[in-house]
């Protein structure tokens, strides 16, 4: 089977006249990690719904395999994405849940390897905790047949033994898929990205180590 990629190419987006993404630009091949650090306000979740097709733009063309997807939500096994919100019903049981999203029995085994799920797997998810109701939803997307994930801010909430849980199985996840990441917590996404990107004033610029994050005014406590 060939490799599987994304491209994202010439996205403008403009709110009230200001240029929010200006002719955004990158790919994600299956085995990446790749990701978008910026401020609050720089247009990170906006670039992941336009990508999406969850909202309009300018200008805009995402290629799967080369070819031209307007919405990929509408692609079958295409982009799966987790946004900054929790969003799954909240009656449902978890393993209910989980019954619902995987289907395949040795992905579903795999999947319940974990003590952290299973410990809240008879309850509603209403009567878990919002980092476990993260968890349980980033790692749902993580095991989801998509070819892609865009993973919106996966570590708010999680507890540092969830953050490593999840960080590792996001390694993992992305030996069968490409993956788009973007978290504040800059030095979590750093350990595990194979790609770095900084959005900054409507630009995406390219980041070939730690030195050039600090120059831009990121990581500045962060050791060499």
């Amino acid at each position: 089977m060939k490799d599987l990629f994304l491209e994202v190419d010439s996205i403008q987006k403009s709110f009230n006249g200001n240029n929010i993404l200006k002719n955004i630009s990158f790919q994600v091949k299956k085995g990446e990690i790749v990701s978008i650090i910026g401020r609050n306000g720089s247009g990170k979740s906006t670039l992941f719904d336009v990508i999406f097709g969850s909202i309009s733009s300018e200008n805009k063309f995402v290629r799967i395999n080369g070819e031209v997807k307007k919405n990929t939500f509408e692609v079958k096994d295409g982009l799966a994405f987790v946004t900054q919100f929790n969003h799954f019903p909240q009656n449902i049981k978890v393993k209910t849940l989980i019954d619902l999203f995987i289907d395949e029995e040795r992905i579903k085994i795999k999947f319940l390897e974990d003590d952290l799920i299973m410990n809240i797997l008879k309850h509603r998810v209403k009567n878990t905790s919002y980092g476990q109701q993260r968890y349980l939803q980033v790692k749902i997307y993580l095991y989801s047949t998509s070819s892609f994930c865009i993973l919106d801010e996966p570590f708010a909430g999680l507890s540092p033994l969830m953050i490593d849980n999840i960080s590792r199985q996001i390694i993992e996840q992305s030996n069968h898929k490409g993956i788009i990441i973007s978290d504040h917590q800059y030095e979590y996404v750093l350990n595990i990205s194979t790609k770095n990107y900084v959005l900054k004033e409507g630009n995406l610029i390219k980041i070939e180590d730690r030195n050039d994050l600090k120059k831009l005014g990121y990581l500045n406590n962060y050791p060499k």
